[in-house]
């Protein structure tokens, strides 16, 4: 699907939310930090389409689910910043 915002950049910069051509579609990503009982974390973190009108939520297209993050950590900084895990 063709964007109609400005695509990622070489210096690494990307754009919070990416608009299709006709305006429609809103692509973004989110983060869920779910802390468990023995003190570490499970992030999720999604790349995801909502609809621009309603805000909705169209599609998921990538899931990224990291367990056992520790509070503060690096990684978990990165997936909150910048969805960033791979």
């Amino acid at each position: 699907m063709p964007l109609g915002s400005p695509g990622a950049e070489p210096s690494g910069y990307v754009p919070q939310a990416l608009v299709t051509p006709n305006g429609n579609v809103v692509v973004t990503s989110t983060v869920q930090n779910y802390h468990q009982w023995y003190g570490r974390d499970t992030v999720v973190a999604q790349i995801v389409e909502l609809s621009a009108r309603t805000g909705k939520l169209i599609a998921v297209l990538y899931t990224v689910t990291k367990k056992y993050v520790a509070p503060g950590d690096s990684g978990a900084g990165l997936l909150d910043q910048e969805c960033a895990a791979a």
